[in-house]
């Protein structure tokens, strides 16, 4: 079998000058803004970037399209993306949110 390789150029440009990463800039800041809990704004935009966020098997975006760290965060999956559960890459199951044993088990914060 024949390998074959690609080059890829690599991107060094201002992001006002890429349309590419002006997307892509968008897409992490309303991300982030979800997550940090300042939705005035970032709430009416999420809809659309949280269709484009892969999702795992069990088909939840939390842990796989949208990371948190340190894991004691994760009731975020559910007031942020509203997922009823959350399943860790390679356990095969999936837990109940939110878990009233970690941060953020009555609501958001805000």
């Amino acid at each position: 079998m024949l390998e074959q390789t690609f080059a890829v150029n690599l991107l060094t440009a201002p992001s006002h000058m890429m349309r590419g990463l002006q997307v892509a800039d968008l897409v992490v800041a309303i991300t982030t803004a979800m997550f940090a809990g300042q939705t005035k704004w970032a709430a009416t935009c999420f809809e659309p970037v949280k269709a484009m966020l892969i999702k795992n098997n069990f088909g939840y975006i939390g842990g796989t399209g949208a990371k948190v760290y340190p894991d004691s965060l994760i009731n975020l999956y559910k007031w942020v993306l509203g997922e009823e559960h959350y399943s860790k890459v390679g356990a095969g199951t999936a837990w109940p949110l939110p878990n009233p044993k970690i941060l953020f088990s009555s609501g958001d914060g805000t």
